[in-house]
């Protein structure tokens, strides 16, 4: 599976992105709210997601 830019993507996007995956698509909002509000890359960080 290629890597893709988190960055690259708006909020309909990676949250469909994420349904597509068999993630639940309101884990998109908590992703970009680690991103852009805490500005935090690292995924072992991100306390709230599984």
């Amino acid at each position: 599976m290629q890597k893709e830019a988190l960055t690259s993507y708006n909020l309909q996007e990676l949250r469909e992105r994420f349904k597509q995956l068999g993630v639940e698509p309101y884990r998109a909002n908590q992703v970009l709210n680690w991103v852009y509000k805490r500005f935090e890359d690292n995924f072992q960080n991100m306390t709230d997601l599984p």
